[in-house]
């Protein structure tokens, strides 16, 4: 990551993925003049209970650490989405121009996406199996017919 930016600044590299926070915060948005609003998702880690540690605790523990944990979740969520529309704001307001994309390539982009997954998947990258699962979850989540796990 930190190449990027002498990327940007020696010509190197033109075009970068990043959320507007994140371009804030590493400088990058010094260095360009454009911006494309493309909905991304970007995953910095995530929190894992080992199960067998979760099965020893009580059922009411259980339900409590389910609370918070969603609860805080909920609130990194919002928090983040109000700071990236400040930061976006921000960019828009330092003279950065806002570039509407094309359905089509949005289209084009996600079919690339999801097809170098399902590569780097067959390849061991990770399993088929539980991807499969994720993106059937993500689909019902999609269509609205996703329910909220007990």
């Amino acid at each position: 990551m930190t190449d990027v930016l002498t990327g940007l600044q020696t010509g190197l590299i033109d075009i970068v993925a990043m959320s507007p926070i994140g371009a804030l915060v590493l400088q990058w948005h010094t260095k360009v003049k454009y911006i494309t609003e493309l909905p991304l998702v970007y995953t910095m880690g995530f929190l894992a209970i080992d199960k067998r540690a979760f099965d020893k605790i009580s059922a009411a523990d259980q339900a409590i650490v389910r609370e918070v944990m969603e609860e805080s979740y909920r609130n990194f969520d919002k928090t983040n989405l109000d700071d990236n529309h400040g930061a976006r704001d921000a960019l828009i307001n330092s003279g950065i121009e806002s570039v509407p994309y094309e359905q089509a390539e949005y289209r084009s982009i996600r079919e690339v996406l999801a097809a170098s997954n399902r590569t780097i998947g067959e390849k061991g990258g990770f399993s088929l199996e539980l991807y499969d699962e994720m993106m059937g979850y993500i689909e019902e989540f999609r269509n609205g017919q996703a329910s909220v796990a007990e």
